[in-house]
């Protein structure tokens, strides 16, 4: 996960999750890798020293798994309570791929 500083208000700190698909270079300040976010953005290919603050995980993948469901749970309440709206709206396919986590978290 990557930390960043939140745009609202420039004093709080953010994560974006995303999944290293392909490393460029020799180990250094300038080894890239590839990126798949996700949130959906495209690969993005980056410098490691470009990123800021960055968490490698992967020892524990439930751990992994649980926080990216209670993270997109969590900014989808967040942006609901921020439009006043009534309810939160997730697509079929994001439920269905909850279900197949949870399903393999119980394995």
């Amino acid at each position: 996960r990557v930390w960043f500083l939140n745009s609202d208000d420039n004093d709080t700190y953010d994560y974006e999750y995303g999944t290293v698909a392909a490393v460029h270079g020799d180990e250094g300040d300038q080894q890239e890798v590839t990126i798949e976010w996700d949130t959906g953005v495209d690969r993005e290919r980056a410098r490691l020293s470009e990123l800021g603050r960055v968490e490698w995980l992967g020892d524990d993948t439930a751990a992994d798994v649980i926080a990216n469901l209670k993270e997109f749970r969590a900014e989808s309440l967040d942006g609901a309570e921020v439009a006043n709206a009534e309810s939160v709206v997730l697509s079929p396919e994001h439920l269905r791929k909850e279900i197949e986590a949870i399903r393999w978290l119980r394995q």
